[in-house]
């Protein structure tokens, strides 16, 4: 149960921190670009909005990859495939979700928005899940480690 804990809350952290602080250089490298070759960065609300947006839309996605997750496990119990299934199923995941959204928008290029979405989701599901399966993995080989002395 301990290591169920610190694994979500190691990997919650991880995930929070990555996909806020991605889209947040993302934009300070653009914004440095404009004012560099144009002279201006952009309005100075940017610099707030930016920031809260990606914080906000990191602990959404990160919500929904604890949800994932928590399935993912119990499929691995119930059928015993390896860490890397859930990584992989991601991408397909996230490019079927890509190819439903642009269908639904009648979207000309299917392909772009499949792939688009297969990379943005499975990215942003594994910055949650590996974190989480590597500290669970770590927890389980320090747990079973005989007590020193013996």
């Amino acid at each position: 149960m301990i290591r169920g804990v610190l694994s979500h809350g190691f990997a919650a952290f991880a995930s929070v921190v990555l996909l806020t602080l991605l889209p947040t250089v993302g934009y300070a490298l653009l914004a440095a670009l404009s004012l560099a070759t144009e002279g201006n960065m952009g309005g100075p609300l940017n610099l707030i909005l930016v920031p809260a947006a990606s914080l906000v839309g990191a602990l959404a996605f990160t919500t929904l990859s604890m949800v994932l997750t928590l399935v993912a496990q119990l499929a691995r119990r119930r059928r015993g495939f390896t860490a890397w299934v859930p990584a992989v199923l991601a991408f397909v995941a996230g490019g079927l979700l890509g190819l439903v959204a642009a269908l639904a928008k009648g979207a000309p290029d299917l392909a772009k928005s499949a792939a688009a979405g297969g990379v943005l989701f499975g990215l942003a599901f594994n910055a949650y899940w590996l974190p989480f399966s590597a500290a669970h993995a770590l927890l389980g080989r320090l747990g079973r480690r005989p007590p020193p002395g013996t």
